[in-house]
Protein backbone atom coordinates (compact mmCIF):
# COMPACT_ATOMS: atom_id res chain seq x y z
CA UNK A 1 0.00 0.00 0.00
CA UNK A 2 1.24 3.47 -0.88
CA UNK A 3 1.22 6.10 1.86
CA UNK A 4 -0.34 8.46 2.67
CA UNK A 5 -3.70 6.88 1.96
CA UNK A 6 -7.29 7.68 2.90
CA UNK A 7 -8.81 6.85 6.27
CA UNK A 8 -12.37 5.96 5.20
CA UNK A 9 -14.10 6.80 8.49
CA UNK A 10 -13.20 10.50 8.13
CA UNK A 11 -12.44 10.82 4.43
CA UNK A 12 -15.03 13.60 4.27
CA UNK A 13 -13.99 15.45 7.44
CA UNK A 14 -14.75 19.15 7.14
CA UNK A 15 -11.96 20.72 9.18
CA UNK A 16 -9.37 17.94 9.36
CA UNK A 17 -7.32 15.86 6.94
CA UNK A 18 -7.25 12.33 8.35
CA UNK A 19 -5.14 9.71 6.57
CA UNK A 20 -2.84 6.75 7.07
CA UNK A 21 0.79 7.91 7.06
CA UNK A 22 2.34 4.45 7.52
CA UNK A 23 1.14 1.01 8.65
CA UNK A 24 -0.92 1.52 11.83
CA UNK A 25 0.08 5.21 11.96
CA UNK A 26 -2.73 7.73 11.51
CA UNK A 27 -2.23 11.38 10.64
CA UNK A 28 -4.72 13.96 11.92
CA UNK A 29 -4.12 17.44 10.48
CA UNK A 30 -5.89 20.70 11.28
CA UNK A 31 -7.21 21.87 7.93
CA UNK A 32 -9.08 25.15 8.30
CA UNK A 33 -7.48 27.99 6.35
CA UNK A 34 -5.91 30.37 6.89
CA UNK A 35 -4.58 29.68 10.41
CA UNK A 36 -6.48 26.61 11.66
CA UNK A 37 -8.43 28.66 14.20
CA UNK A 38 -10.96 26.59 16.14
CA UNK A 39 -14.69 27.16 16.46
CA UNK A 40 -17.43 24.94 17.91
CA UNK A 41 -17.89 22.79 14.80
CA UNK A 42 -14.15 22.20 14.49
CA UNK A 43 -13.49 21.08 18.05
CA UNK A 44 -16.67 18.99 17.95
CA UNK A 45 -15.34 17.21 14.87
CA UNK A 46 -11.98 16.68 16.58
CA UNK A 47 -13.77 15.06 19.52
CA UNK A 48 -15.51 12.64 17.15
CA UNK A 49 -12.23 11.77 15.44
CA UNK A 50 -10.37 10.89 18.63
CA UNK A 51 -13.36 9.05 20.09
CA UNK A 52 -13.33 6.92 16.94
CA UNK A 53 -9.56 6.36 17.13
CA UNK A 54 -9.97 4.97 20.64
CA UNK A 55 -12.16 2.19 19.22
CA UNK A 56 -10.09 1.44 16.11
CA UNK A 57 -7.71 -1.44 16.79
CA UNK A 58 -5.79 -0.78 13.56
CA UNK A 59 -4.52 2.57 14.87
CA UNK A 60 -1.41 2.19 17.04
CA UNK A 61 -0.02 5.75 16.95
CA UNK A 62 -1.22 9.19 15.83
CA UNK A 63 0.62 12.21 14.43
CA UNK A 64 -1.26 15.47 15.09
CA UNK A 65 -0.15 18.47 13.02
CA UNK A 66 -1.37 21.50 11.11
CA UNK A 67 -1.75 22.15 7.40
CA UNK A 68 -0.94 25.56 6.02
CA UNK A 69 0.57 28.60 7.68
CA UNK A 70 0.74 27.38 11.28
CA UNK A 71 -0.11 24.65 13.77
CA UNK A 72 -3.11 26.61 15.07
CA UNK A 73 -3.67 30.22 16.01
CA UNK A 74 -6.02 29.04 18.75
CA UNK A 75 -9.65 29.93 19.23
CA UNK A 76 -11.51 31.77 16.48
CA UNK A 77 -12.97 34.60 18.56
CA UNK A 78 -15.05 35.99 15.71
CA UNK A 79 -16.91 32.76 14.82
CA UNK A 80 -18.46 34.78 12.00
CA UNK A 81 -17.89 32.02 9.47
CA UNK A 82 -19.37 29.32 11.70
CA UNK A 83 -23.16 29.41 11.97
CA UNK A 84 -23.05 26.56 14.49
CA UNK A 85 -20.94 28.64 16.87
CA UNK A 86 -23.14 31.67 16.35
CA UNK A 87 -26.30 29.66 17.03
CA UNK A 88 -24.91 27.95 20.14
CA UNK A 89 -23.68 31.19 21.68
CA UNK A 90 -26.79 33.15 20.73
CA UNK A 91 -29.03 30.52 22.29
CA UNK A 92 -27.05 30.62 25.53
CA UNK A 93 -26.80 34.41 25.72
CA UNK A 94 -30.51 34.79 24.93
CA UNK A 95 -31.52 33.02 28.15
CA UNK A 96 -33.55 35.19 30.47
CA UNK A 97 -31.38 35.30 33.59
CA UNK A 98 -27.67 35.32 34.44
CA UNK A 99 -27.83 31.93 36.21
CA UNK A 100 -29.13 30.20 33.10
CA UNK A 101 -26.56 31.97 30.92
CA UNK A 102 -23.80 30.92 33.32
CA UNK A 103 -25.01 27.32 33.34
CA UNK A 104 -25.14 27.24 29.54
CA UNK A 105 -21.63 28.67 29.20
CA UNK A 106 -20.30 26.17 31.75
CA UNK A 107 -21.89 23.33 29.78
CA UNK A 108 -20.27 24.63 26.56
CA UNK A 109 -16.86 24.87 28.25
CA UNK A 110 -17.28 21.33 29.57
CA UNK A 111 -17.89 20.04 26.04
CA UNK A 112 -14.83 21.94 24.85
CA UNK A 113 -12.71 20.46 27.65
CA UNK A 114 -13.89 16.96 26.77
CA UNK A 115 -12.89 17.52 23.14
CA UNK A 116 -9.31 18.32 24.17
CA UNK A 117 -9.23 15.53 26.75
CA UNK A 118 -10.29 13.06 24.04
CA UNK A 119 -6.70 13.29 22.75
CA UNK A 120 -5.35 12.22 26.12
CA UNK A 121 -7.84 9.40 26.69
CA UNK A 122 -7.83 7.92 23.18
CA UNK A 123 -5.32 5.32 24.53
CA UNK A 124 -3.06 5.64 21.45
CA UNK A 125 0.20 7.60 21.72
CA UNK A 126 -0.25 10.97 20.01
CA UNK A 127 2.74 12.95 18.70
CA UNK A 128 2.12 16.67 18.22
CA UNK A 129 4.14 18.55 15.60
CA UNK A 130 4.11 22.34 16.01
CA UNK A 131 5.25 24.83 13.40
CA UNK A 132 4.99 28.61 13.18
CA UNK A 133 2.32 29.94 15.57
CA UNK A 134 1.01 27.65 18.29
CA UNK A 135 -1.07 29.99 20.43
CA UNK A 136 -3.64 29.72 23.21
CA UNK A 137 -5.70 26.64 22.42
CA UNK A 138 -2.60 25.16 20.76
CA UNK A 139 -1.01 24.85 24.22
CA UNK A 140 -4.13 23.10 25.52
CA UNK A 141 -3.89 20.62 22.64
CA UNK A 142 -0.14 20.11 22.85
CA UNK A 143 -0.39 19.60 26.61
CA UNK A 144 -2.80 16.72 25.97
CA UNK A 145 -0.57 14.83 23.51
CA UNK A 146 2.12 12.35 24.54
CA UNK A 147 5.17 13.59 22.63
CA UNK A 148 5.86 17.06 21.23
CA UNK A 149 8.13 17.98 18.30
CA UNK A 150 8.58 21.45 16.81
CA UNK A 151 10.25 23.18 13.90
CA UNK A 152 12.67 26.01 14.61
CA UNK A 153 10.11 28.63 13.51
CA UNK A 154 7.56 27.56 16.13
CA UNK A 155 6.35 30.26 18.53
CA UNK A 156 4.24 29.39 21.54
CA UNK A 157 2.11 31.48 23.88
CA UNK A 158 -0.48 30.98 26.60
CA UNK A 159 -2.40 34.02 25.37
CA UNK A 160 -5.66 33.85 27.29
CA UNK A 161 -4.77 36.60 29.79
CA UNK A 162 -4.21 38.97 26.86
CA UNK A 163 -7.84 38.56 25.76
CA UNK A 164 -9.39 38.77 29.20
CA UNK A 165 -10.00 35.14 30.13
CA UNK A 166 -8.20 32.36 32.02
CA UNK A 167 -6.98 29.31 30.14
CA UNK A 168 -9.85 26.94 30.83
CA UNK A 169 -9.38 23.96 28.49
CA UNK A 170 -6.50 22.15 30.18
CA UNK A 171 -3.31 24.22 29.97
CA UNK A 172 -3.33 25.27 33.62
CA UNK A 173 -3.76 21.66 34.70
CA UNK A 174 -1.36 19.87 32.31
CA UNK A 175 1.35 22.37 31.32
CA UNK A 176 2.85 22.80 34.84
CA UNK A 177 3.26 19.03 35.18
CA UNK A 178 5.00 18.84 31.81
CA UNK A 179 7.59 21.56 32.43
CA UNK A 180 7.90 20.99 36.18
CA UNK A 181 8.50 24.68 36.92
CA UNK A 182 5.72 26.48 38.78
CA UNK A 183 7.38 29.90 38.69
CA UNK A 184 7.97 29.78 34.93
CA UNK A 185 4.42 28.55 34.33
CA UNK A 186 3.04 31.52 36.23
CA UNK A 187 5.25 33.92 34.28
CA UNK A 188 4.07 32.54 30.94
CA UNK A 189 0.42 32.53 32.03
CA UNK A 190 0.36 35.99 33.65
CA UNK A 191 2.40 37.81 30.98
CA UNK A 192 0.99 35.90 27.97
CA UNK A 193 4.42 36.36 26.36
CA UNK A 194 5.68 34.31 23.43
CA UNK A 195 8.42 31.72 23.77
CA UNK A 196 10.29 30.16 20.86
CA UNK A 197 11.18 26.57 20.00
CA UNK A 198 14.56 26.74 21.72
CA UNK A 199 12.99 27.87 24.98
CA UNK A 200 10.27 25.24 24.62
CA UNK A 201 13.00 22.62 24.29
CA UNK A 202 14.96 24.03 27.22
CA UNK A 203 12.00 23.98 29.60
CA UNK A 204 10.94 20.50 28.49
CA UNK A 205 7.70 21.40 26.72
CA UNK A 206 8.98 19.84 23.48
CA UNK A 207 11.60 17.12 23.29
CA UNK A 208 12.86 17.66 19.73
CA UNK A 209 13.34 20.73 17.53
CA UNK A 210 13.97 20.19 13.82
CA UNK A 211 15.07 22.80 11.24
CA UNK A 212 11.88 22.73 9.16
CA UNK A 213 8.23 21.73 9.45
CA UNK A 214 8.74 18.87 6.98
CA UNK A 215 11.69 17.50 8.95
CA UNK A 216 9.75 17.70 12.20
CA UNK A 217 6.83 15.92 10.55
CA UNK A 218 9.04 13.15 9.14
CA UNK A 219 10.71 12.67 12.51
CA UNK A 220 7.29 12.35 14.16
CA UNK A 221 6.16 9.75 11.62
CA UNK A 222 9.38 7.77 12.18
CA UNK A 223 8.77 7.81 15.94
CA UNK A 224 5.16 6.77 15.42
CA UNK A 225 6.30 3.84 13.26
CA UNK A 226 8.70 2.75 16.01
CA UNK A 227 5.83 2.87 18.52
CA UNK A 228 3.49 0.99 16.17
CA UNK A 229 6.01 -1.85 15.89
CA UNK A 230 5.47 -2.77 19.54
CA UNK A 231 2.59 -4.59 21.18
CA UNK A 232 -0.45 -2.27 21.05
CA UNK A 233 -1.71 -3.79 24.29
CA UNK A 234 1.54 -2.93 26.07
CA UNK A 235 1.81 0.58 24.60
CA UNK A 236 -1.82 1.48 25.30
CA UNK A 237 -1.47 0.08 28.81
CA UNK A 238 1.66 2.15 29.38
CA UNK A 239 -0.15 5.32 28.26
CA UNK A 240 -3.03 4.61 30.63
CA UNK A 241 -0.57 4.04 33.48
CA UNK A 242 1.36 7.25 32.77
CA UNK A 243 -1.80 9.37 32.67
CA UNK A 244 -3.14 7.73 35.85
CA UNK A 245 0.16 8.08 37.72
CA UNK A 246 0.48 11.76 36.81
CA UNK A 247 -2.66 12.51 38.79
CA UNK A 248 -2.25 10.01 41.66
CA UNK A 249 0.24 9.07 44.34
CA UNK A 250 3.03 6.54 43.79
CA UNK A 251 1.27 3.84 45.88
CA UNK A 252 -1.94 4.39 43.89
CA UNK A 253 0.00 4.19 40.64
CA UNK A 254 1.68 0.96 41.69
CA UNK A 255 -1.66 -0.56 42.61
CA UNK A 256 -3.02 0.47 39.21
CA UNK A 257 -0.09 -1.38 37.60
CA UNK A 258 -0.89 -4.53 39.58
CA UNK A 259 -4.33 -4.71 38.02
CA UNK A 260 -3.12 -3.63 34.58
CA UNK A 261 -0.27 -6.12 34.26
CA UNK A 262 -2.34 -8.91 35.79
CA UNK A 263 -4.34 -8.61 32.57
CA UNK A 264 -1.47 -7.82 30.17
CA UNK A 265 0.64 -10.80 31.24
CA UNK A 266 -2.12 -13.10 30.00
CA UNK A 267 -2.19 -11.74 26.44
CA UNK A 268 -0.59 -13.35 23.39
CA UNK A 269 1.26 -10.06 22.80
CA UNK A 270 3.29 -10.60 25.96
CA UNK A 271 4.40 -14.08 24.96
CA UNK A 272 5.23 -13.03 21.41
CA UNK A 273 7.22 -9.99 22.50
CA UNK A 274 9.05 -11.93 25.19
CA UNK A 275 10.07 -14.61 22.72
CA UNK A 276 11.10 -12.05 20.10
CA UNK A 277 13.28 -10.27 22.64
CA UNK A 278 15.26 -13.41 23.40
CA UNK A 279 18.56 -13.66 21.52
CA UNK A 280 18.67 -17.35 20.59
CA UNK A 281 21.90 -18.79 19.19
CA UNK A 282 20.64 -22.36 18.92
CA UNK A 283 17.41 -24.24 19.65
CA UNK A 284 17.68 -27.80 21.02
CA UNK A 285 14.44 -29.78 21.27
CA UNK A 286 13.74 -33.27 22.47
CA UNK A 287 11.37 -35.07 20.10
CA UNK A 288 9.40 -36.66 22.94
CA UNK A 289 8.23 -34.12 25.51
CA UNK A 290 5.16 -34.02 27.79
CA UNK A 291 2.19 -31.96 26.63
CA UNK A 292 3.72 -30.72 23.36
CA UNK A 293 6.34 -32.70 21.45
CA UNK A 294 9.44 -31.24 19.80
CA UNK A 295 8.03 -30.79 16.26
CA UNK A 296 4.90 -29.08 17.64
CA UNK A 297 7.06 -26.80 19.79
CA UNK A 298 9.09 -25.87 16.72
CA UNK A 299 5.93 -24.89 14.85
CA UNK A 300 4.82 -22.69 17.76
CA UNK A 301 8.24 -21.05 17.96
CA UNK A 302 8.10 -20.21 14.26
CA UNK A 303 4.74 -18.48 14.77
CA UNK A 304 6.34 -16.16 17.31
CA UNK A 305 9.90 -15.54 16.13
CA UNK A 306 11.97 -15.72 12.95
CA UNK A 307 14.14 -18.84 13.10
CA UNK A 308 15.55 -18.34 9.62
CA UNK A 309 19.13 -17.81 10.84
CA UNK A 310 18.89 -19.84 14.06
CA UNK A 311 19.91 -23.52 13.85
CA UNK A 312 17.49 -26.08 15.28
CA UNK A 313 18.57 -29.48 16.58
CA UNK A 314 16.46 -32.42 17.72
CA UNK A 315 17.40 -35.04 20.26
CA UNK A 316 15.79 -38.47 19.81
CA UNK A 317 16.19 -42.20 20.33
CA UNK A 318 14.28 -42.83 17.10
CA UNK A 319 17.14 -43.34 14.69
CA UNK A 320 15.39 -44.92 11.73
CA UNK A 321 16.40 -43.16 8.46
CA UNK A 322 12.80 -42.12 7.83
CA UNK A 323 12.57 -40.48 11.26
CA UNK A 324 15.82 -38.56 10.77
CA UNK A 325 14.76 -37.40 7.30
CA UNK A 326 11.40 -36.23 8.67
CA UNK A 327 13.10 -34.10 11.31
CA UNK A 328 15.42 -32.57 8.72
CA UNK A 329 12.44 -31.67 6.53
CA UNK A 330 10.99 -29.84 9.53
CA UNK A 331 14.07 -27.64 9.49
CA UNK A 332 16.52 -29.41 11.79
CA UNK A 333 20.15 -28.71 11.00
CA UNK A 334 21.14 -31.94 12.72
CA UNK A 335 19.88 -34.68 15.03
CA UNK A 336 21.58 -35.82 18.24
CA UNK A 337 20.96 -39.49 18.83
CA UNK A 338 20.12 -40.78 22.31
CA UNK A 339 21.64 -42.14 24.37
CA UNK A 340 24.49 -39.68 24.08
CA UNK A 341 27.72 -39.20 25.98
CA UNK A 342 27.21 -36.26 28.38
CA UNK A 343 30.93 -35.52 28.20
CA UNK A 344 30.70 -35.11 24.42
CA UNK A 345 27.35 -33.30 24.24
CA UNK A 346 28.71 -29.74 24.51
CA UNK A 347 31.16 -30.42 21.70
CA UNK A 348 28.41 -31.89 19.50
CA UNK A 349 26.17 -28.87 20.03
CA UNK A 350 29.02 -26.45 19.36
CA UNK A 351 29.90 -28.29 16.14
CA UNK A 352 26.26 -28.10 14.97
CA UNK A 353 26.08 -24.40 15.83
CA UNK A 354 29.29 -23.63 13.91
CA UNK A 355 28.21 -25.57 10.83
CA UNK A 356 26.92 -23.19 8.22
CA UNK A 357 27.89 -20.01 10.11
CA UNK A 358 30.67 -19.13 7.69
Amino acid sequence: MAYPTAYPAFAQAEFFAVQWLAPNVLGVAFNRAPVNAFHVAMWTEMHRIFAHIKLDGDVRAVVLYGHGKCFTAGLDRTCTTDPVSDTVLQDILARDDPARVSFGLRELIDRFQQAITSIEVCERPVIGVAHSHAIGLAIDILSAVDIRYASTDARFAIREAAIGIAADIGTLQRFPKIVGNDSLTRELVYTARFFDADEALRIGFVNRVLPTRDEAFRAAVATAEAIAAHSPVAVCGAKQALVFSRDHSVPEGLQFMQYLNAALLQTDDFGTAAMAAMAFDLVVLDVMMPGMDGPQTLLKLRERIDLGRIPVTFMTAKVQPGEIEHLRKLGARDVIVKPFDPMQLAGQIRSIWLTGRY
